[in-house]
């Protein structure tokens, strides 16, 4: 049943897009702070603003972009609120981050779905490994101290990891097109 007041057909279709855009703001949201544990927290907020803002969308323009820049916003105040976080990049970074992000392709929307499937598919031991050193930037050598390994024998594991997600990626990304 289609709502007949004006102010509800806006709010379900407001509703609809920001359901539409939530794998995408999730990604924008990383690619701008990448720490898994703040991400969901970010998103959730940018929620809660965008619907508090309802109002002042103007449906004449694109859903995603508008949601983007409140997205980025949001990811700028956790980072004020985190700055003792090692993680955390410059404001001017983000800023930069951002305006690429909202140059997403659809190339690189299904490159990073094919790098989700394929990290999800590796064991436990080498996804734990692969994100370790990319996604907590750990040097090799330091992992090697916690592992107890030598350096080049997890160098070449890690090459070897990287080598089987370039294949599997390739073979997603050729299989979605």
């Amino acid at each position: 049943m289609e709502p007949s007041n004006p102010q509800d057909q806006k709010k379900e279709r407001f509703v609809t897009d920001l359901s539409a855009a939530q794998s995408a703001l999730y990604r924008h949201i990383y690619s701008l702070y990448p720490n898994l544990g703040k991400v969901d927290d970010i998103l959730q907020e940018t929620n809660i603003v965008l619907w508090r803002k309802v109002d002042e969308f103007d449906e004449s323009r694109e859903f995603l972009p508008w949601a983007r820049s409140i997205a980025r916003f949001q990811t700028l105040a956790a980072m004020r609120n985190q700055s003792r976080d090692p993680l955390v990049l410059n404001e001017e970074l983000v800023e930069l981050l951002a305006s690429e992000s909202e140059e997403d392709s659809p190339e690189k929307s299904n490159y990073l779905l094919a790098l989700e499937t394929c990290l999800a598919r590796l064991s436990g031991k080498k996804r734990d490994l692969i994100l370790n050193r990319y996604r907590q930037g750990a040097s090799v050598e330091d992992i090697a101290k916690t592992m107890k390994r030598p350096v080049g024998s997890l160098s070449q594991a890690l090459y070897r990891i990287r080598r089987t997600l370039l294949k599997c990626i390739k073979h997603q990304t050729a299989s979605s097109s």
